[in-house]
């Protein structure tokens, strides 16, 4: 078979790419940590998920307001405030690293009183010239 015919791409019994570290620093880390949750923190503190929606990636964008709203009702109703992030330094239970699909991969948590909080977000490189995450 001539080259040009051959099949190209990957193969349908290959295994999933292992994660791989993620090229970001300290600093990155804690400013994309912060960043969220305190958007998060806003959001339920005034009711309104319109922003922290429009900041996510496009997967996340496809959730309305109305069911974000839903989703982090329970924060709401426990009064659950995340304002301290500002000052805690996350520690970290998946250190930042790339997954297959191309998303960059964080699990953490703020050793805090009286409740102790997880998070395990995806994040989506939004560069110049790159048009984001399409999911």
């Amino acid at each position: 078979m001539p080259l040009s015919h051959r099949r190209r791409g990957p193969l349908r019994n290959a295994a999933p790419a292992a994660p791989q570290p993620a090229q970001i620093d300290r600093n990155g880390v804690l400013i994309l940590i912060r960043s969220t949750v305190l958007a998060l923190d806003q959001a339920n503190k005034t009711g309104n998920y319109t922003v922290l929606r429009d900041l996510g990636a496009p997967g996340f964008q496809a959730n309305t307001a109305a069911r974000l709203a839903e989703i982090f009702a329970s924060q709401r109703r426990d009064n659950l405030d995340l304002s301290g992030v500002a000052v805690i330094d996350p520690q970290l239970m998946v250190l930042a690293q790339i997954e297959a699909d191309g998303m960059m991969r964080m699990a953490w948590f703020f050793p805090s009183v009286p409740q102790q909080v997880n998070f395990e977000m995806l994040f989506c490189a939004r560069e110049a010239g790159n048009g984001g995450c399409s999911a």
